[in-house]
């Protein structure tokens, strides 16, 4: 009972710290240009994101401002989305809690206002998310609540055997001590 117990909470240990390292925003960088195409150097700017859901028309589910962002000498500037300034009420009321699992398609909308004025705000586009290198390794893992899908004890060896996606993580009694192992399935 009591190694069981251990195991567990190892595996669940494992879990948190897996599920704690996922960045709760994304990097944008761009160019910030005036109507006739030139390059805003050196000024600060506001920028509003917006995130809509299903269309590039469609109501925004969440949105946040960047006040006195600086552009560079060649008129680049970098924020975080998921950093900004909140603007309410929309849908989603924090940057943590949308749902990115949904099967629905999500659009970024960027607004900037070159005078740094938020009243000021004009639309420059409209782009579909898609997903990054990184996120495309997700799509072989699980929700931690749905992670473990066998989790068996075999009497005889006092063995756990717990699976999560493609690997196997095997604890057994060994001597006076545990042993750990783990299968990656090809």
């Amino acid at each position: 009972m009591n190694k069981t117990l251990a195991i567990l909470l190892f595996l669940c240990g494992l879990i948190s710290t897996a599920l704690a390292q996922v960045p709760q925003g994304f990097s944008y960088q761009a160019v910030a240009r005036d109507a006739a195409g030139e390059c805003i150097v050196d000024a600060n700017i506001t920028i509003q994101m917006s995130i809509l859901d299903g269309s590039s028309t469609e109501t925004a589910i969440y949105q946040e401002q960047f006040g006195s962002v600086l552009t560079n000498a060649s008129g680049l500037f970098s924020i975080v989305i998921g950093e900004g300034n909140l603007e309410s009420p929309f849908t989603v009321a924090d940057f943590e809690v949308i749902d990115w699992s949904e099967e629905s398609d999500r659009f970024l909308e960027v607004q900037i206002a070159l005078d740094d004025n938020p009243n000021n705000l004009v639309q420059v586009g409209t782009v579909q998310l898609m997903s990054v290198p990184i996120a495309l390794g997700a799509e072989k893992a699980m929700y931690a609540d749905s992670a473990i899908h066998a989790i068996s004890t075999d009497e005889a060896t006092t063995a756990q055997h717990a699976v999560f996606a493609d690997s196997s993580f095997y604890a057994s009694k060994s001597g006076n001590g545990l042993q750990l192992s783990v299968n990656k399935s090809p």
